[in-house]
């Protein structure tokens, strides 16, 4: 900790006002992130023996990962406040930790702060799910600022007492147990600085230096034999082959194919280009072997993916690759900025870095600004209807059009339609509800929004034809797709009685309103009507095609497109539709909400 504290003994001034920017603008980026998928599932914990407990579990059951996930389970029982000053400092950290490595003259510390930041920001993969996301943040940033804090004495290549030997076995342990690819590559860095200073310096490995990656080759084979493994891989059986996987790797580590990728393709030529130039103008080529190591980590650290026995992610996963390249970048610009004659164009990249920075970060807070502010929608809702009784409420699907890869649900699934995900499961949960579902912002803002609560928390079948047709102040909408299959029958019967129409057995289609005086259009064709209530015209048409099966209302389409039999109620006293559910014998006893439509095109991701 000293050494690396002793960067900062000159140019304190600059240093200190780089690291406060530093600090400040991730610090903000964390007070605006919110909980999601995985965080609602780890929030779910009753005390360090619980956490231990569900740990163990995991490992048992999914994947050896436990260092990472013991931490952020502990983080999430925390107050958020705690986790977002704590991540924000992890992440400066970070930064130092790259600097350092690159053994610079305290002259240029401020100078590669700036320049280590600009990179991460920029090309760091997922910045959002890798950094500001609590569960990926500790299975990223943490891990990887822990491996860049372990391979500190190994940099420092001093002598340690026979004591230190045995706790860097345990911090190497811990080390190795942080992530499969970037573990893997840790432990190829220590390998090559050993032999480097083998060849080099003709020095024998100390013990120290042994027992850490003795320990790091333990903890990694701890948590890639973990028996959960084998389970999470019937969870994934198609990988599509070893050329498949190979050319997926290829792809991650040289080829841009989305904004929310990895960089390394950009970052290759950046280090290319920074290596050559540190080789031009350093005659002891000795000092590009730290470099080249980094990049050959990084390199490594790709393409070890491949021999990953579940789903690959190669997405917010090469994050590990991604800073042990950058590491390379900074260590080769350590090196050119001792020639004067670099000062000017480093310093103009530095601005143009900045620029680019900048105009990310402004995105970048819109986009967690406008979800966060999603969030608090959804919560001043669902306290509302928990108030009135709801416990099933439906809320508008996440609206994505502003999002970017700093926002940790960019790539992650919100709450979805389907109230049985195990997102909307685990949000219900922590929410102390009985389920959630969502469905598209303008269906919402049409039904549900002012919906009626009493009606809107039941979800069983029989029930709910009790409730809605015992009302007077009710209209009740029916309209179906073919239901001519045998396991509709006995509910087609029931819907019949409450409607007060004889069952016939050859009824394919239905649709219906019932009023006052019981005015009900049935058919065994496809048909088509309409009645005007209140002034309000109101139009079913009952298809085969859930696509176009309709209930439109005053103009407006409000069905939801789901196939079965679907009952919209309208309200006479609020003059609007207050509900609408459908079931399938398979959703008899919770129906559905959603509306089909919300499933969003963009890579195949739910809203």
């Amino acid at each position: 900790m000293k050494t690396v504290l002793s960067l900062f003994e000159a140019e304190k001034k600059k240093n200190r006002i780089v690291l406060i920017c530093i600090a400040v603008l991730i610090l903000l980026m964390n007070l605006f992130t919110i909980k999601i998928a995985d965080d609602y599932v780890y929030s779910q914990s009753s005390g360090l023996f619980d956490i231990f407990a569900k740990e163990y579990t995991q490992y048992m059951t999914w994947n050896g990962r436990s260092v990472a996930h013991i931490l952020a389970r502990i983080s999430l029982i925390l107050p958020r406040i705690l986790f977002q000053v704590c991540n924000t400092l992890i992440f400066v950290w970070l930064i130092i930790l790259i600097v350092y490595h690159s053994k610079p003259s305290q002259k240029h510390v401020p100078f590669l702060l700036a320049t280590s930041f600009g990179l991460v920001f920029i090309f760091a993969p997922m910045f959002g799910e890798t950094v500001l996301w609590q569960t990926g943040s500790f299975n990223y940033l943490w891990m990887t600022a822990l491996i860049l804090t372990f391979l500190i004495p190994y940099r420092q290549n001093e002598k340690h007492h026979s004591l230190f030997a045995g706790l860097y076995l345990l911090f190497g342990i811990i080390a190795g147990w942080t992530n499969e690819n970037t573990g893997g590559a840790m432990i190829l860095f220590i390998m090559g600085i050993l032999l480097k200073n083998f060849i080099f310096e003709k020095e024998k490995p100390q013990l120290w230096k042994l027992t850490g990656l003795i320990g790091a080759c333990a903890g990694l084979l701890i948590m890639v034999k973990a028996p959960g493994n084998a389970v999470r891989m019937l969870s994934f059986p198609e990988r599509h082959g070893l050329s498949s996987l190979l050319i997926s790797a290829y792809e991650a580590s040289l080829v841009i194919r989305n904004p929310g990728n990895s960089g390394l393709c950009t970052l290759w030529l950046i280090f290319a280009a920074v290596i050559t130039i540190a080789g031009i103008l350093n005659k002891d080529k000795k000092k590009l072997y730290i470099p080249a190591l980094f990049a050959v980590c990084s390199f490594s650290a790709v393409y070890a993916m491949i021999f990953s026995p579940v789903y690959i992610n190669f997405s917010r996963s090469m994050f590990g690759a991604t800073i042990f390249l950058i590491c390379g970048i900074i260590s080769c610009l350590a090196l050119i900025l001792n020639d004067q004659r670099a000062d000017i164009p480093c310093k103009a990249s530095l601005g143009i870095l900045i620029a680019l920075s900048a105009m990310n970060y402004s995105t970048a807070i819109i986009d967690l600004v406008n979800t966060r502010y999603q969030f608090r929608n959804w919560d001043r809702y669902i306290s509302e209807q928990k108030k009135a009784g709801n416990l099933n409420p439906v809320i508008p699907a996440l609206s994505r059009e502003l999002m970017t890869p700093y926002d940790p649900i960019f790539d992650l699934e919100g709450i979805q339609g389907d109230h049985t995900n195990w997102i909307n499961e685990n949000f219900s949960v922590i929410n102390g509800l009985e389920s959630i579902s969502s469905t598209t912002l303008d269906q919402w803002n049409r039904i549900y929004r002012d919906g009626d609560p009493s009606l809107m928390n039941i979800v069983d079948y029989e029930t709910y034809l009790n409730a809605a047709l015992t009302d007077d102040d009710r209209i009740v909408l029916v309209m179906t797709t073919d239901v001519s299959d045998e396991s509709y029958r006995d509910m087609i019967d029931k819907l019949c009685r409450f409607l007060s129409i004889d069952p016939v057995q050859s009824r394919f289609f239905m649709a219906g309103i019932s009023t006052d005086d019981s005015h009900v259009l049935t058919d065994n064709e496809e048909l088509c009507g309409g009645i005007t209530i209140n002034g309000h015209y109101i139009y079913l048409s009952s298809m085969e095609d859930p696509e176009e099966t309709d209930i439109v209302y005053v103009k407006d389409t409000v069905s939801n497109k789901n196939p079965g039999i679907t009952i919209s109620v309208y309200s006479k006293q609020k003059q609007q539709l207050v509900d609408e559910i459908t079931w399938t014998p398979e959703t008899y006893d919770h129906g559905i909400r959603s509306c089909s439509e919300q499933y969003n095109k963009r890579d195949n991701v739910k809203d």
